[in-house]
């Protein structure tokens, strides 16, 4: 296991320019065989609560909380998120905050109000793409259908 993890490096290429070489600080081989198991690992204590779902494929997570009150649904969400900051923080794992979004699924009208995390607002919006697809506020499919089609 030590021979897998230490001396890694990574350089960047950016069309057919190549970057120096540079010592890697943390993570596994890209596409390795061992690279998902260790990340199991390693993210198996990841905050749970009774009130939210949490589901990660990889280093995807979706963290989704279900209430009749919008604003009971973003308490149970922002509490998550709190405990999950808070895991980051000690695991030393960074968040890409605005890569992050929250959607309110849902056929009434309205949102659920916004969350943060490391106190930043996560961006709202009425479709996101997870796992390839994608998910509208309705859960309709079609733009899931028009795109796949295309």
């Amino acid at each position: 296991m030590r021979s897998y993890l230490r001396d890694r490096t990574f350089r960047i290429k950016i069309t057919d320019q190549k970057s120096d070489l540079f010592p890697t600080q943390a993570g596994v081989p890209q596409g390795s065989v061992l690279g998902p198991l260790l990340f199991v690992l390693y993210t198996s204590d990841f905050p749970t609560t009774n009130n939210t779902t949490t589901g990660t494929f990889a280093d995807d997570t979706v963290i989704l909380a279900t209430h009749a009150d919008p604003r009971t649904a973003a308490q149970y969400l922002q509490h998550h998120l709190n405990l999950t900051q808070d895991w980051l923080r000690q695991w030393r794992i960074k968040i890409y905050e605005t890569k992050s979004v929250q959607i309110t699924f849902t056929l009434r009208k309205g949102q659920c109000p916004p969350v943060k995390i490391n106190n930043v607002e996560i961006p709202v919006a009425a479709m996101t793409k997870y796992l390839g697809m994608h998910l509208d506020h309705k859960l309709n499919w079609r733009d899931h259908i028009v795109t796949k089609r295309k």
